[in-house]
């Protein structure tokens, strides 16, 4: 039996939850008419299709409905996926120190998990082709970009020169662009190439720029081709998508204004955090996203235990297999406002 370990422990009493890579809520009166309407309707199923919100999704990027594939949350479409190709003892590669929720997945359902090295802290094209070479008979090939938990990026011209080299081997690559919108998804992101590449699915999420972590909705893009096996094996579980969350998606991809905000908020802490870093000589590797990878041993012994003293918590990234380093992210003003004070007050002590 495969015991999986919890990553996402959650306490109420958590006064400052920088661990979580949450951004707030931003709640709006669109979004709250729209929590009480589905109110009235909570005693009846919801569409099975998610039809509303799927063809606003394709709408969102120009694609057909066939192309959308919605989830309740990213970790069901991740495992659905894994569900749907990994059987039999079929390989995934991802790479080193990266979200546990692909490796989870893989082992879960009978899968072999193959780890890539990172350089300096990010994806690298070569050990990617490298370690496909060394096992061609690899089904899926997972890129996180942006990476977490590093926030580094690939470029576009990288990631489709290696959906292309994988495609000789009849891989399928996955990119999860969960937090692709915090740096521009126009110039990185390969959401729109999937027509023109039959063996790339794109993941996103609604978590992070669209502020729903709590109503859990991810989705992926691809040809519906690749889809239709997702499709198959979802049908085991009919209602995944609750009609709250179908309705509030809705509202939430067509406010572009809300979206804006919650990503210029986001960057303005973790730039104002790296800033920081920078002036009291901290390591950290430089973010393009709403998290910020440091080492917090660098600032003082025990600074986590410290922190968590205070109601702070980080995400100790010793469980991704980065030893002495953690991942911070802010909801608010007074989160950067804590966390700060107590590196300069902990730092070389």
């Amino acid at each position: 039996m495969t015991i999986i370990r919890n990553y996402n422990e959650n306490s109420d009493d958590v006064l400052h939850r920088l661990h979580m890579s949450e951004v707030g809520s931003y709640p709006t009166k669109d979004i709250e008419n729209t929590l009480l309407n589905a109110i009235e309707k909570t005693g009846l199923y919801p569409d099975p299709t998610s039809r509303e919100l799927v063809e606003v999704i394709a709408n969102y990027h120009g694609l057909q409905s066939d192309n959308i594939f919605v989830g309740n949350g990213l970790d069901e479409v991740i495992f659905l996926l894994c569900c749907a190709y990994l059987k039999h003892g079929k390989k995934a590669m991802f790479s080193d120190a990266t979200y546990p929720g692909y490796a989870m997945s893989t082992n879960i359902h009978g899968g072999v998990g193959i780890s890539v090295p990172l350089r300096d802290f990010h994806i690298c094209v070569t050990e990617y082709r490298s370690t496909l070479q060394l096992n061609p008979d690899v089904t899926l090939a997972f890129i996180c970009n942006p990476h977490n938990p590093c926030g580094t990026v690939l470029d576009r011209s990288a990631i489709l020169e290696l959906v292309r080299y994988f495609n000789k081997f009849g891989v399928i690559v996955v990119v999860d662009e969960a937090y692709i919108d915090f740096i521009g998804s126009e110039i990185y992101s390969v959401v729109n190439d999937i027509n023109e590449h039959p063996n790339l699915i794109v993941l996103r999420s609604l978590s992070k720029t669209h502020a729903l972590s709590g109503l859990r909705l991810g989705y992926a893009v691809s040809k519906k081709e690749n889809l239709s096996v997702i499709f198959n094996v979802a049908k085991a579980l009919p209602f995944r998508v609750n009609a709250i969350a179908q309705k509030v998606g809705v509202i939430a991809l067509k406010d572009k204004v809300r979206h804006q905000t919650i990503i210029d908020n986001s960057k303005g802490y973790t730039s104002e955090v790296m800033s920081v870093f920078r002036s009291l000589d901290i390591d950290f590797i430089p973010s393009e996203t709403n998290f910020v990878l440091f080492n917090h041993r660098s600032v003082c012994d025990e600074f986590i235990d410290k922190l968590q003293a205070m109601g702070v918590h980080v995400r100790d990234c010793d469980l991704f297999g980065l030893p002495g380093w953690a991942r911070v992210s802010f909801i608010s003003q007074s989160d950067v406002d804590v966390f700060c004070q107590a590196l300069r007050k902990y730092h070389g002590h």
